[in-house]
């Protein structure tokens, strides 16, 4: 037997004890009403008695209370490479539980990797056959981001149903932050249901990490330090890059024998430039069973190597911003001036760390991407990089960076 439902609520109800002075106006307004004849003593009664309850329900908000039944559900896949084995069935299951949805129902599907994309709006019918084993590779798998495939979520709901996210991952995300998202979710009163997706790698091989010193000297030996994991006893070969350059590796390392377990692997580098030094490292199995997924396979360090700083001035326009490059040259000043446009190539930051200070010569927010814009908010913030911005029409407030990271 279900329970009683009323068609109406109260925002304020505490203001409902007021009711209890109804009783108490009815014993007294029949002493003080004594000299009216009984017809008029109980309509006067009764009207006191109702302004009294009219007014407690006034001052109790009463709302009408509109129930809704429906349901929307947006299933979020992972698309990243850790788990793109499991792909067929993920959708085989997302088509078999949208086929139970009510009639009145609808199921929606959003797939993520680095980024978030709507593949089905939330519709009648459950998941649709037509987009089984048909969904469009995503751009760069090798990252996981739930926190946008959750915002798209929310920003995808329809405002008339209930609503639901189901997200069916391994959990390994590495962007964006997924615990605030997850947050606001709750907040709007939106639950989140995690189906695991669970897998084994049996010949599995991963670069752990690999380590350099923040800070080395000009002609310093730099020690480079590899950690190689293995589930099994395997053999291959180590590939070594100084800012994109192959070093040439002992004979030791030409080929390595890998144990079960971490296997660390130590060379030292001579560092003959100043400025910042990018260290990378891949691991090449002799035989592709040996590993089977290769993408994390890769690591990268760096160090810094201080030395004289420069000023790098990003502008829309060179030639209009020539003068100012020419009044730090006459002050000894090294700079280089660098122009950036929108869809552009964005700015790293450890290529941000050769420089002393950037300059900003009347560049709008917009030219950015928002990664960018946290690595220059990184570069000021963590690095202790200056940052300058010239006036003008596309910049400060006028070129929208209010409300940035940069801000």
């Amino acid at each position: 037997m279900s329970a009683l439902t009323w068609p109406f609520s109260f925002e304020e109800p505490r203001w409902l004890w007021l009711g209890l002075l109804v009783p108490v106006l009815v014993l007294v307004s029949l002493r003080s009403l004594a000299g009216l004849d009984p017809v008029r003593r109980v309509l006067a009664v009764t009207a006191r008695g109702v302004v009294i309850v009219v007014l407690a329900m006034s001052l109790a908000r009463i709302v009408k209370v509109t129930r809704n039944n429906d349901l929307t559900v947006l299933f979020l896949m992972d698309r990243s490479s850790s788990v793109d084995k499991l792909q067929r069935e993920v959708e085989q299951y997302i088509y078999e539980v949208g086929k139970q949805a009510r009639p009145a129902d609808r199921v929606g599907l959003i797939d993520f990797a680095s980024g978030a994309y709507l593949e089905q709006l939330p519709m009648h019918g459950g998941y649709s056959d037509q987009l089984l084993g048909r969904l469009p590779a995503p751009p760069n798998p090798d990252r996981t981001n739930i926190a946008a495939a959750i915002r798209l979520a929310m920003a995808m709901f329809p405002a008339d149903t209930a609503k639901r996210i189901v997200l069916l991952s391994d959990g390994n995300d590495n962007m964006g932050d997924v615990l605030s998202e997850a947050q606001r979710a709750r907040a709007d009163g939106v639950v989140i249901d995690v189906v695991p997706l669970w897998y084994r790698h049996e010949n599995e091989i991963y670069f752990d990490r690999l380590m350099a010193p923040a800070y080395a000297e000009q002609g310093e030996q730099v020690p480079i330090r590899m950690l190689i994991h293995s589930r099994k006893a395997a053999r291959g070969r180590i590939h070594l890059e100084h800012n994109g350059r192959e070093v040439p590796l002992p004979q030791e390392y030409a080929h390595v024998e890998l144990q079960p377990g971490n296997n660390p692997f130590i060379i030292r580098l001579p560092v003959t430039t100043s400025g910042p030094q990018r260290f990378s490292a891949e691991f090449y199995p002799d035989a592709e069973e040996m590993d089977e997924m290769t993408a994390n396979n890769r690591a990268t360090a760096f160090s810094v190597v201080p030395g004289k700083r420069r000023v790098l001035i990003l502008s829309m326009n060179p030639p209009h911003d020539q003068p100012l490059l020419d009044a730090l040259h006459q002050e000894h000043v090294l700079a280089e001036i660098r122009e950036v446009t929108e869809g552009g190539e964005g700015v790293d930051l450890l290529e941000l760390m050769s420089y002393s200070a950037v300059v900003l010569a009347d560049v709008p927010a917009s030219i950015f991407t928002d990664e960018d814009q946290r690595m220059l908010a990184t570069y000021v913030k963590d690095v202790g990089g200056g940052l300058i911005m010239t006036g003008g029409g596309e910049s400060f407030g006028a070129g929208g960076w209010i409300g940035t990271p940069v801000e």
